[in-house]
């Protein structure tokens, strides 16, 4: 349950920022981080800190874990990218949707861009 609040937590802290003007969502992208709540984003990230210790990871855990590497970069470009495509070889594992194998490639395509399509199936 830990986990679960976690990820509530950290997609919350999101929410100020998730909407444009028209009404239609913002892209993690496009959302303006300084509206993102700061202590929302440290109470999730304490959360997630103290689960990942514990060392026996589940699905909530690991996608609270990936926004909480989202909630650290100050720009989208300054995200680590490898270690979101690392967390989700975990979740992957845990839980093989399509949505999460769609979201796993999309974070190896920031990492390693277009030019490299095997990198979508390999999980080394």
């Amino acid at each position: 349950m830990a986990g679960l609040l976690a990820l509530l937590l950290l997609t919350e802290s999101r929410r100020a920022s998730r909407i444009r003007p028209d009404g239609s969502l913002a892209l993690l992208g496009e959302q303006d981080r300084s509206r993102w709540d700061r202590s929302l984003i440290e109470e999730g990230q304490g959360i997630v800190r103290a689960c990942l210790r514990r060392n026996h990871p589940g699905p909530y855990q690991l996608q609270a874990a990936i926004n909480a590497v989202h909630a650290d970069a100050p720009t989208i470009d300054q995200t680590d990218w490898s270690q979101i495509v690392a967390l989700y070889d975990h979740l992957l594992a845990l839980a093989p949707t399509p949505i999460v194998a769609l979201n796993r490639a999309i974070a190896i395509g920031e990492v390693h861009g277009a030019a490299n399509p095997r990198s979508l199936w390999s999980t080394n």
